[in-house]
């Protein structure tokens, strides 16, 4: 893992193009750190709207996508003040307590980018006092790898459907991927043989390409 320098988190000496004050000022100097450069908040411009409402009528409601396409735009109209690749770090609603913090990479087309984007987002939140972290990593890979493992999702579903109660088989049924989260619904109530069968699902990493391998590693 990548480990800071100290416990302060002291950042490199970067120029910072925007002085922030606000409830993230503990997030920033760790953004920082990891090579973040704080720019000012980036808010959704009438072009990048316009242009949004003539490709989709439904993603422009999105504030989500609306909020992505308008950081590249931001980064495309500035990309001469950016190194390559740019790591941009800007807030949201800065001077709201229920504001968030982005970190965004543009111009890497490297996995390592993911990693450090994990890495920043976790030492922030523990710095912002958040306890019992768990990172999640979609081991799924292409839509190709992703197929092939629901198709043996699918079949172990079929075979091993007359082991559980007919509620847990309507999800089944409607849902193969049901068979992952069994053990939160019915916790305690799992017999031996579902135990034990539960211990013989299809696991995800088993069913990726060969690229999707190295990526993941």
């Amino acid at each position: 893992m990548i480990r800071p320098s100290d416990e302060t988190y002291s950042p490199y000496q970067l120029d910072r193009l925007y002085n922030y004050e606000g409830p993230f000022k503990k997030a920033i100097p760790v953004a920082e750190h990891y090579g973040f450069k704080l720019v000012k908040p980036i808010e959704a411009t009438q072009a990048s709207t316009e242009i949004i409402a003539q490709n989709d009528t439904q993603v422009k409601h999105s504030p989500v996508f609306e909020e992505r396409f308008s950081a590249l735009e931001h980064y495309v109209s500035n990309i001469e003040k950016f190194s390559s690749p740019a790591l941009l770090c800007h807030t949201k609603k800065a001077k709201n307590k229920e504001g968030y913090l982005n970190l965004d990479v543009y111009g890497a087309a490297d996995s390592f980018v993911e990693t450090l984007l994990l890495k920043s987002a976790y030492e922030i939140l523990q710095k912002e006092g958040y306890k019992n972290l768990l990172v999640e990593i979609n081991s799924f890979g292409s839509e190709e790898s992703y197929n092939r493992f629901k198709s043996e999702v699918q079949k172990f579903v079929k075979k091993h459907l007359h082991k559980f109660d007919k509620d847990t088989q309507t999800e089944l049924k409607e849902e193969p991927l049901y068979i992952y989260q069994i053990e939160q619904a019915l916790g305690d109530n799992l017999t031996s043989s579902q135990e034990d069968t539960l211990l013989h699902r299809p696991r995800p990493v088993a069913h990726l390409s060969e690229s999707c391998r190295i990526h993941l590693k």
